[in-house]
């Protein structure tokens, strides 16, 4: 029987090859054909699927570097907006605030505080009694004047600033001052000022130029305790009764600075003011009442050192009046110095001069020696500065001063004095010396700042020791 089929089947190929074909396909084959397209089907399907996966990861792991990125942006930003800060004031530790990089507010001051022995005291402060008569206690403002104070500046650009300076003194416990601390709010200074290329200008109370000078060339830097030069000047102070450091921070003036390297210039106008006359001395007949002006100019280029100031003002008391260039003339100072270095050593010489043509008419003066007289004291100064290290540092001063009016007030003064700074703001100092006074002198040639006064026709050692606090 099979062999008749198989003829039929060969017969029915003739007609078409491809018919054939299909009709001769196993159908077990036709079903492994549709299996293994399947199966091709469903790897594709897995790798769509795994490659899915994998740009799902991959986009989130960009999205969490992209954050990272953000947030390091942000961080490095906030250090570039420190570090412009900074740069506005490269030594900045001090405790201030800043609003913003362009502005700046700082607290700032200093605390003195030490004992103090003198032999042969000249009296309390300046009740000038020369009973010859030891003192030993607390001082305050030994070093330097104690103080707290407020500034501020605003940025207006690299070249241009605004700025104001609010400055007071404290006076503390001490010979002849008061038992409780006292507080003078903004007497040193209280001024608006615009820093330019071309200079600064400053509008109110502020620090006499010609003061600044001074204190530039005195070789024992007007350590308050044993200077020569700062009585002279703080004592001296003409027919005023009130604050004896006006001549040295002005009040209601206008001051201009300029710094170019090694030279800086200042120059200080403090005009008259019909507040300042009274009813026996009217403002019609005093134009210049209450005046005062005054220039410094410094050369420092730490090779040579020349200093010199020039300060005069005009009465405002009774018996001072006139108008300029004479007749109100109540205070007339100037000063000169020169200095070199060698090596650790700073050598100074110079002199000051503290002219007052009516006496000087202060509560308490007028039980000394010639006091109310015309006066004209010299001090002439002479001295060495010797870094001994970064932080310890010696000074050797000699001081002769005299009343070129009456020259039995006359003093020769040997200080030697001693600074340890344990760092850049708390300092050790020590001074000690003697003031040989002759039997006529007044507070104008044996004084110093912190009202320690010689007695007279005496040989009085004074020594004193304490920490200055600055911050």
């Amino acid at each position: 029987m099979r062999k008749p089929i198989q003829r039929l089947a060969s017969k029915a190929c003739v007609g078409g090859a491809a018919l054939c074909l299909l009709s001769t396909v196993s159908p077990a084959i036709a079903a492994t054909s549709v299996d293994d397209l399947e199966r091709r089907l469903s790897q594709q399907q897995q790798l769509i699927e795994e490659m899915q996966r994998e740009l799902a990861a991959t986009k989130a792991q960009q999205a969490t570097t992209a954050q990272k990125v953000s947030v390091d942006e942000a961080k490095q930003a906030e250090v570039d907006k420190r570090a412009a800060e900074r740069a506005l004031d490269p030594n900045d530790d001090s405790l201030s605030y800043k609003p913003s990089a362009a502005s700046k507010i700082t607290l700032y001051g200093g605390v003195d505080v030490g004992l103090v022995y003198q032999r042969n005291n000249g009296g309390p402060g300046l009740t000038y009694k020369p009973n010859h008569s030891n003192y030993f206690g607390f001082i305050g403002s030994g070093e330097h004047d104690s103080n707290l104070g407020l500034r501020g500046e605003y940025k207006l650009s690299p070249d241009y600033k605004l700025g104001f300076d609010m400055l007071s003194s404290v006076s503390t416990t001490g010979s002849g001052m008061s038992p409780y601390p006292t507080w003078s709010p903004f007497n040193k200074a209280f001024n608006l000022s615009i820093d330019t290329p071309y200079g600064k200008v400053i509008g109110g109370t502020q620090l006499d130029p010609a003061w600044q000078a001074t204190l530039k060339g005195d070789p024992d830097e007007v350590k308050n305790l044993l200077s020569a030069t700062a009585g002279a000047w703080s004592f001296g102070q003409g027919t005023i009764t009130g604050n004896p450091q006006w001549d040295m921070g002005p009040s209601n003036a206008i001051g201009y600075s300029l710094d170019k390297g090694a030279v800086h210039v200042g120059a200080l106008f403090r005009p008259s003011s019909n507040s300042n006359a009274s009813a026996t001395q009217p403002f019609a007949g005093n134009h210049a009442a209450g005046q005062q002006e005054s220039t410094g100019v410094t050369y420092d280029d730490k090779t040579y050192l020349v200093t010199t100031g020039y300060m005069q003002k005009f009465g405002t008391g009774t018996g001072v009046s006139g108008n300029p260039p004479f007749k109100g003339l109540d205070v007339r100072n100037y000063s000169f110095a020169v200095g070199y270095y060698l090596g650790d050593w700073l050598f100074k010489s110079g002199i000051v001069d503290v002219y007052q043509p009516h006496g000087v008419w202060f509560a308490g003066f007028t039980g000394q020696p010639n006091i109310t007289n015309k006066s004209d004291v010299r001090v002439y100064e002479e001295g060495a500065r010797w870094s001994i290290t970064a932080k310890d540092i010696l000074e050797l001063t000699y001081y002769k001063t005299i009343d070129e009016k009456y020259k039995l007030s006359a003093a020769d003064w040997y200080v030697i004095g001693y600074n340890h700074k344990f760092t850049n703001r708390l300092t050790y100092w020590t001074n000690m010396g003697m003031i040989r006074a002759k039997s006529g002198s007044n507070a104008l040639v044996d004084a110093t700042a912190p009202s320690m006064v010689a007695a007279p026709g005496t040989a009085t050692f004074t020594a004193g020791s304490g920490f200055l606090y600055k911050f």
